[in-house]
């Protein structure tokens, strides 16, 4: 049994990743159409404006601890201590893990020629995994049509696990509204395709440990990350507070 906190109103798997990507890969089997998510400080603040975002994250069926900030205001206001599993490293175990059982994955999102190397570095670094990869149009929203191709080629591939990374909160849509049956396990892991395939640099593990990757981020990506970072991190906090008792 995977435990569980409750967190700001969102249930939070506590959970390493090895151990995560094991229970996740049992229950792919059974082709549930599980979907994980990333709650961050971003999210949850983004998720009050945005009732679509909100459900997705909320009828999500595992919410991992992704931002450090959730850490830190999960210590200042409910004297809790969480236990923080990113969505990149999750990805690497299940990857890792899939391998050793030859599953499939297909990747859902990203650019064309990095998926490319990504595809080709997995299959490396995983033997036995078999993996394919769909870039769809790049649009702030996508039309009928886009899901409806993407949901055929989900059909077609039937992968043991979806990997989704078009943008949050885009990405968490989109998974919402995918069909399940056709997949064993969905994640919306956006960041791990850039960092995985080497299009952006991922911080030190040094930096990483120190719950700093957030800075080494805003220091390569000034302009994409800078205002949403210094817009998202006083009002989290100011809501943070206010939801200290929450339940879900």
């Amino acid at each position: 049994m995977i435990a569980r906190k409750l967190v700001f109103g969102f249930d939070i798997v506590q959970a390493d990743a090895d151990e995560l990507a094991r229970a996740l890969l049992d229950q792919a089997q059974e082709r549930r159409g599980t979907r994980v998510v990333c709650i961050n400080p971003h999210s949850i603040e983004t998720a009050q404006n945005d009732a679509e975002f909100d459900s997705a994250l909320r009828n999500a069926d595992v919410r991992l601890c992704d931002g450090v900030g959730i850490v830190v205001a999960a210590g200042l206001f409910l004297r809790q201590r969480l236990k923080r599993l990113t969505g990149p490293a999750l990805f690497t175990a299940v990857n890792t893990e899939l391998g050793r059982r030859g599953g499939s994955v297909l990747l859902l999102g990203g650019v064309g020629e990095w998926n490319e190397r990504l595809l080709a570095q997995l299959v490396e670094q995983n033997p036995g995994l078999r993996a394919t990869a769909y870039a769809p149009p790049f649009k702030s929203r996508f039309e009928p049509e886009d899901i409806n191709a993407m949901q055929d080629e989900i059909d077609r591939c039937k992968p043991d696990v979806l990997w989704v990374g078009v943008g949050s909160p885009k990405q968490e849509k989109l998974m919402a509204m995918l069909d399940g049956p056709s997949f064993g396990v969905a994640g919306a892991v956006g960041a791990a395709f850039d960092f995985s395939s080497g299009r952006v640099k991922r911080a030190p593990s040094i930096v990483r440990n120190l719950g700093l990757e957030w800075a080494y981020r805003l220091m390569q990506q000034p302009r994409r990350l800078g205002a949403r970072t210094f817009r998202s991190a006083p009002r989290f906090l100011a809501l943070a507070y206010k939801l200290r008792g929450a339940r879900e």
